[in-house]
C-alpha cells in the first residue's frame, strides 16, 4: 500500500475544465435555449400579433440558434489555456450574432434590430453568469496518486492562481469515504511508471465509473499552455493527416486576411518606409534575414529596419538581441515601430508567399535554430507547421533572453504544434491585438 504522503487532491480554479464543468455549461446554455423557446411559444399562443411583432419574435426565434452556437463555441474556448473569462464570452456571442446577422442580410430576410440588439445582450449576459458559475467559482479536484506526478504538478504551480493539497487515505477505495474519490474531476498519472496492484484496480474501478483518468504530461500542458520536453516526441507520434481541413482552411484564412491587411495598411506602411529612409538618409527601409520556415527549409523574412548599421555582417540578429548589445542601435523610430510590432507589417508579403502564416511558431534566425537543435534533438519538431508573425509563445511569454527563456518558448511553440486550432488561433489573434494596442512585452 502507498503511504499517505504520496496520495494527494489538488484543488484549484485552474484553467483546465473537467468533463463535469463542460457538461454544467452546455447544460447552462441549453437551460437558457429552453425557457428562451417556451416564452416565445406562449407569446405565439396566447398573443395576437401585428406584422410588426411577428418580424419581432421571428427575429428572437433566429436568435435561439445564435445563444446556442455562442454555447458551442464557449465549449471550444473554453479548453484553451487563459481563455476563460468574459472576453471571451462577448467574442463568441459577438461572432454568433454577427453571423446571424449577414445571414439575415443574404437572405434579404426583414428582422428587427431592436430583438436582434436585445437577444445579444440577453445572451451575452446569460453565459457570462454561466462562466462566473461554473468556471470561476468551482474548484477542479484532481487526486494525485503517484510522487512522481506531484513534483511535475508543482513546477505548474507559476500558472495557478492557487493550490490547496489534503492528504486522501490510500484505502478509500474500500472504505464507506469512497464518495470522496466519486467527487474527483479526475485522477492524474505517470503512464510511463510501474504501478502497484492496487492502484491499477483503483484507477480501474474510477474509470468504470466514469471518472477522468490524465496522463500527468498532459495535465501539465493543460495547466500551462507548455509541452513538457520529456515524452516529446510522444506526442508526435501520432498521423496528424486528420488536420488536412483545418490546414486547408488556414491557408485559405492566411491569404485572405494577409490581402485584405496589405489593402488596408498599404499607405500606413508607406508612410513607415518613407520616414525610415529619411532618417537613415536614404537607405532602404526593408531588410531580408535568412530564417527557418516550415520542414526546416530556410527562407527570406522581411522586416522594417529599427537598427542602425551594425559592425559585424551578421546584422540585426538574434545573437545581438540575446545578448543585450542592440539597445543603443535601435533608432528613434524602430523604437516606436518595435513597441507596436509596426516592424513585422512587411511579414504580410511573406504570408502570401507561402513562407510564413498569420499564426504560428515565430521563425527563428538560422543560427539560433541550428545551436537549439543541437541541444535539444527534438527542437525540429516546431517546423512541422508554417513560422507565423504572430504566436502563442508571443503573446504568453513575450521576450526571450537567455536559453531559460529559449526552452520555455520551445515548450510553447510544441504545445501550439500540438494543439493548434481554430479556437487557439483565435486566442492568439485576440491577445496579439490587445498586446499591440497596448504595446505590452515589446523589446
Amino acid at each position: 500500500m502507498m503511504s499517505d504522503d504520496v496520495h494527494r487532491i489538488f484543488s484549484t480554479p485552474s484553467h483546465t475544465v473537467s468533463a463535469r464543468k463542460r457538461l454544467a455549461m452546455l447544460k447552462w446554455g441549453s437551460y437558457g435555449a429552453g425557457a428562451w423557446m417556451i416564452v416565445l411559444l406562449l407569446i405565439d399562443r396566447l398573443v395576437v400579433l401585428t406584422p410588426a411583432e411577428v418580424i419581432f419574435v421571428d427575429t428572437l426565434w433566429w436568435s435561439i440558434g445564435a445563444l446556442i452556437a455562442t454555447m458551442l463555441s464557449i465549449d471550444r474556448f473554453i479548453h484553451v489555456p487563459a481563455a476563460q473569462g468574459g472576453i471571451w464570452v462577448v467574442f463568441s456571442s459577438a461572432a454568433c450574432y454577427a453571423g446571424l446577422l449577414v445571414l439575415f442580410a443574404a437572405n434579404h430576410s426583414p428582422y428587427s434590430r431592436v430583438a436582434l440588439a436585445g437577444s445579444f445582450v440577453v445572451a451575452t449576459v446569460w453565459m457570462f453568469i454561466g462562466i462566473r458559475i461554473h468556471l470561476r467559482s468551482l474548484v477542479l479536484r484532481l487526486g494525485v496518486p503517484e510522487k512522481r506526478v506531484i513534483d511535475l504538478l508543482a513546477s505548474a504551480r507559476a500558472a495557478l492562481r492557487s493550490v490547496q493539497i489534503t492528504h486522501v487515505r490510500a484505502d478509500l477505495i474500500e472504505t464507506s469515504d469512497i464518495e470522496a474519490l466519486m467527487a474527483l474531476d479526475g485522477v492524474v498519472i505517470d503512464r510511463y511508471s510501474e504501478k502497484s496492484e492496487e492502484l491499477k484496480r483503483v484507477i480501474t474501478w474510477l474509470k468504470l465509473r466514469g471518472t477522468r483518468i490524465y496522463s500527468a504530461d498532459h495535465m501539465h500542458e493543460l495547466l500551462t499552455g507548455r509541452l513538457a520536453l520529456s515524452h516529446t516526441e510522444d506526442s508526435f507520434l501520432d498521423d496528424s493527416s486528420g488536420r488536412i481541413i483545418y490546414t486547408l482552411v488556414k491557408r485559405l484564412l492566411d491569404l485572405t486576411g494577409a490581402a485584405v491587411l496589405l489593402f488596408v495598411l498599404a499607405i500606413p506602411m508607406a508612410v513607415i518606409a518613407l520616414i525610415l529612409r529619411i532618417e537613415r538618409g536614404g537607405a532602404t527601409a526593408l531588410f531580408l534575414q535568412e530564417r527557418v520556415g516550415l520542414g526546416g527549409q530556410p527562407f527570406k523574412m522581411m522586416k522594417f529596419r529599427t537598427m542602425r548599421p551594425a559592425l559585424s555582417a551578421i546584422g540585426e540578429s538574434t545573437r545581438s538581441r540575446v545578448d543585450g548589445h542592440d539597445a543603443t542601435r535601435v533608432t528613434t523610430v524602430g523604437h516606436f515601430l518595435r513597441r507596436y510590432r509596426l516592424d513585422e507589417l512587411p511579414q504580410l508579403i511573406n504570408v502570401l508567399t507561402g513562407t510564413m502564416s498569420l499564426i504560428g511558431p515565430r521563425p527563428e534566425w538560422v543560427e539560433s535554430a541550428a545551436a537549439l537543435f543541437n541541444r535539444v534533438p527534438h527542437y525540429p519538431y516546431r517546423h512541422l507547421v508554417r513560422p507565423g508573425i504572430t504566436g502563442w509563445a508571443q503573446v504568453t511569454q513575450g521576450h526571450v533572453t537567455d536559453l531559460s527563456d529559449a526552452m520555455i518558448k520551445l515548450e510553447l511553440d510544441l504545445f501550439y504544434v500540438k494543439h493548434m486550432s481554430f479556437a487557439l488561433d483565435l486566442v492568439i489573434g485576440i491577445r496579439t491585438v490587445r498586446t499591440v494596442l497596448t504595446g505590452q512585452g515589446s523589446r
